[in-house]
Order: C-alpha cells, then structure tokens, then sequence
C-alpha cells in the first residue's frame, strides 16, 4: 500500500504541476512560441 500511495501522490504532483505552468505559461506569454501554439491555442494563432 506504501508504494501505491506515493505513486497516487507523484502521480498528483505532475498533474497539478503540469496545469501551473499550463496556466503561467499562458497568462504571462499571450504570445506563444513555436511548438505549443498549435496545441494551447490554434485559433488565435491561426486569428493572428
């Protein structure tokens, strides 16, 4: 159970890591570089 727990826990870590910088990233650079313009936000990009 003590492996399980730390693997739901790294698990939980990533994944609300993950979306911090998700939404860092995109209220600091409305621009978007190169590789994640097409997958945060291909409208606007395509828009502009």
């Amino acid at each position: 159970m003590r492996d399980r727990s730390s693997v739901v826990q790294m698990v939980l870590t990533v994944a609300f890591a993950a979306l911090m910088f998700v939404l860092v990233f995109a209220a600091a650079n409305t621009e978007v570089p190169g590789p994640f313009s097409g997958v945060l936000t291909p409208q606007t990009t395509q828009a502009r």
